[in-house]
């Protein structure tokens, strides 16, 4: 929706800021790309995203996100975890970042203390 606008600006945008969730943001990307006008989301953490030419994000992607939620509980010990997600793309992404990294059953990526 963001590029939407961003199309109708006189004088056109410089960058823009949103949208904020990744399946809208991912539609945008490509817009933007193609435009070449830089793109800033405050909340889309799909890992999609992070190959994207003049995209932005201030929060780390769900591949972070999820190898540190698994580092976490490998550290304290735990070794059965039981998962609920929402069954959309952020759901499933963080999930399956999550559930990648912790049946490794090791620490995995970037360690945070």
């Amino acid at each position: 929706m963001a590029m939407f606008f961003v199309r109708r600006l006189v004088p056109p945008a410089v960058a823009v800021v949103g949208e904020v969730c990744s399946a809208a943001t991912v539609a945008a990307a490509g817009v933007s790309s193609s435009s070449k006008i830089p793109l800033i989301s405050p909340a889309a953490t799909s890992p999609a995203l992070s190959g994207e030419d003049l995209f932005f994000r201030t929060v780390p992607s769900d591949r972070f996100q999820g190898q540190a939620a698994a580092n976490l509980l490998i550290r304290k010990g735990y070794r059965n975890v039981a998962m609920v997600y929402e069954d959309a793309a952020y759901g499933y992404g963080l999930a399956f970042n999550f559930m990648a990294s912790f049946t490794k059953g090791r620490l995995v990526g970037p360690h945070i203390q």
